[in-house]
């Protein structure tokens, strides 16, 4: 494979990695100065949006206090004691240090106005005194009562229908649920017939080694006993082998002993003729 070449100044490529890890990091903090300032923007805006509900609490308590006739100072009081509160609590989310819990209740409060839900004046609708009808609480006959509940008990009856919905198509939705958990146990089922049907065939494979290495080792039983045979055979040969070395030996010594007796033979001769020449000798003389 051929290597990729980086230049004569950087030829193991190290300074451009290097260079290419600080753009990195330069593109990381940038991508993080721009994710904090969005954070910031968004924290700003939601301040906004409290400031905003909290202005729309402390109106629509000052309305009630004026709108309210035997209870208007009581009314008036409230008000600017809620106003108070709300400004409190605003201030309290601004420094982000808000621990107190009715600041937290009246931040519940805000969010409960913006579906029109408000909170009653129970002193103006208790009242203060006991034993007369000075509360604040409107006042129905009883055809406009009997008119007011026959139209929530319709309305009451359109929700109950509308909760019966919901919950039908919960039901439905639960079913199809369960059915595809039921699917994937059938996909589950199938995928462990498989995993058997592999086993299977993994021990049939483990049995045809086995019969294949008992081939094995009656084959090599029949070498051995070969080379056994074959041993014996060896041994039976030794003594034969060793007799004929024997014989061998005994043959050489006699052909040595017969070699020393010619040429004792030959010696005796030369000096026999030795004498019989100085005889000859002799007589000459």
């Amino acid at each position: 494979m051929a290597r990729r070449k980086y230049g004569l100044t950087d030829p193991t490529g190290e300074k451009r990695k290097k260079r290419a890890e600080r753009r990195s990091d330069s593109t990381n903090t940038t991508e993080q100065q721009r994710i904090d300032e969005v954070s910031q923007q968004n924290d700003a805006k939601a301040r906004e949006r409290l400031k905003e509900r909290f202005k729309n609490v402390t109106s629509t308590a000052q309305n009630v206090a004026s709108a309210v006739g035997n209870a208007v100072n009581t009314v008036g009081s409230v008000a600017s004691n809620v106003s108070n509160t709300v400004a409190s609590v605003s201030n309290k989310v601004n420094s982000q240090s808000s621990n107190d819990s009715n600041a937290s209740y009246q931040e519940g409060v805000a969010l409960a106005n913006q579906y029109g839900i408000r909170e009653s004046n129970l002193q103006s609708l208790l009242g203060t005194d006991p034993y007369s009808a000075d509360g604040t609480t409107p006042e129905l006959s009883a055809k406009e009562a009997s008119t007011i509940k026959l139209k929530l008990q319709r309305q009451l009856n359109a929700e109950e229908v509308r909760n019966s919905k919901i919950k039908l198509g919960r039901q439905v939705v639960k079913n199809e649920i369960e059915q595809t958990k039921l699917i994937g146990d059938v996909v589950d089922l199938h995928t462990s017939r498989i995993d058997v049907g592999s086993k299977v065939i993994t021990n049939k494979i483990a049995n045809t080694n086995y019969d294949i290495n008992q081939s094995k080792l009656v084959q090599t039983q029949e070498l051995l006993v070969q080379q056994q045979d074959a041993t014996t055979g060896t041994q039976a040969l030794t003594s034969e082998f060793r007799e004929e070395w024997s014989l061998k030996l005994a043959a050489q010594q006699t052909k040595n002993n017969r070699l020393r007796l010619e040429i004792e033979g030959v010696v005796k001769d030369i000096s026999i003729k030795r004498a019989e020449i100085e005889a000859r000798l002799l007589e000459a003389e």
